[in-house]
């Protein structure tokens, strides 16, 4: 763990990248809190509309991240690509925080998200590529570390932004300070950042190249594996949405504990997370992947049982401990799926997110309303058993 953070720290084009991260963090951890209300009860739509334009910005995010991924693999200087989608992110979420409207925010979701949210992937591809090309064995380690000052942010911005949108009464403000955040980002990895791409392009022609990227992504051998990351990462987004349900409902719990839960959660990831990093040059990244799924199961099961608030806090410190592993180790292990090709490479987390999250949401609305809150927690932990079982078969194969 010690060597990981000097080596990111030691190395200012990691550094810059790492500072990066955080101001991707901080758009995020602006925004995603907020998109429901904005939407619903700022902007009027129904809650149906509001969930099918979350399903289609999912989507559109994962083909954009494809096709972005896939060329700048291409490009002689990957900067370029990252500086472009940081500058959508500004300028996009900087027009809908001035002129907050139903196109507007269809308009940011549905084409500005899925350009801008490609700098996080294409920052990680960088920071690949730059911890290769000084031939150190720590890629693991370092994509650990760098995740956990990403999560960073989702500790401090949350309540900042909370208070200027409580300052304000407009959910909306929170894609001005996402606004003011790319230009960060972009100010400086623009001013500090280094290249990195491809001297050549991966396949002669674009066109064709393109398509033979979404063939690869869809393939067998990297199609197999991403499942299986889906299946272990659905237990972390069915609790996320039962969570609240539970705690408000028949633990009679407060509003204000869910958030307590939630800054409690992100606090201790980032412990976690630098204690993987130093596990993971002893151990198999596929044995640290099934221990978090592991650990997931073991929560799942437990809020089938829990009767009482304190239960649940001690539960927490299974799910950080678990989210931690799966959310720093996850991006490396679809790396090294196509080692010469870090921008889709890392692309693929965006095509395994939206299986995770799609399987994740049918359990909800399917199972939870025919067998209950209770039922879907235990689906989701037979789901993330099955995932955990076959990435272990996948990896002795």
């Amino acid at each position: 763990m010690l060597a990981a953070l000097r080596f990111v720290f030691g190395h200012a084009p990691l550094r810059i990248a790492a500072i990066t991260i955080f101001f991707v963090g901080f758009t995020n951890a602006a925004i995603l809190p907020y998109q429901s209300l904005i939407g619903i009860r700022q902007l009027g739509l129904s809650e149906q509309a509001f969930g099918a334009l979350m399903f289609a910005a999912a989507l559109f995010a994962t083909l954009g991240q494809v096709v972005i991924g896939h060329f700048s693999d291409q490009a002689r200087n990957r900067k370029q690509a990252v500086l472009l989608s940081m500058a959508a992110g500004a300028l996009g979420y900087g027009l809908f925080w001035a002129l907050p409207s139903v196109p507007a925010f269809v308009l940011c979701l549905l084409v500005v998200a899925p350009v801008a949210s490609a700098s996080y992937a294409q920052l990680y591809a960088s920071v690949r590529a730059e911890t290769l090309r000084e031939g150190s064995g720590l890629v693991a380690a370092v994509n650990t570390v760098i995740r956990s000052i990403y999560a960073a942010s989702w500790i401090l911005v949350p309540g900042l932004v909370g208070a200027v949108v409580a300052l304000t009464g407009q959910a909306s403000d929170a894609f001005g300070l996402a606004a003011l955040a790319y230009l960060a980002c972009l100010l400086l990895y623009g001013l500090f950042g280094v290249g990195g791409g491809r001297a050549e392009a991966v396949a002669g022609g674009r066109v064709a190249g393109l398509l033979l990227a979404f063939r690869l992504v869809l393939s067998g051998r990297i199609l197999r594996p991403m499942l299986a990351l889906a299946l272990i990462g659905v237990g972390h987004h069915v609790s996320n949405v039962l969570l609240p349900l539970i705690v408000t409902g028949e633990l009679g719990g407060q509003e204000t504990q869910i958030g307590l839960l939630a800054g409690l959660k992100a606090g201790l990831e980032i412990p976690f997370m630098l204690l993987g990093a130093a596990f993971v040059s002893r151990w198999p990244v596929v044995w640290l992947i099934a221990l978090g799924g592991g650990l997931h199961i073991v929560y799942l099961l437990g809020l089938t049982q829990a009767t009482a608030m304190p239960q649940i806090y001690g539960l927490t410190v299974l799910s950080a401990a678990g989210d931690a592993v799966l959310l720093a180790l996850h991006i490396g292990y679809l790396q090294e799926l196509l080692p010469d090709r870090p921008g889709l490479g890392t692309a693929l987390f965006s095509v395994q997110s939206l299986m995770m999250k799609s399987l994740a949401a049918g359990i909800v609305a399917g199972v939870g309303l025919v067998f209950g809150q209770g039922g879907a927690l235990v689906l989701a932990a037979v789901l993330v058993l099955g995932g955990t079982v076959g990435i272990l078969w996948l990896d002795r194969r």
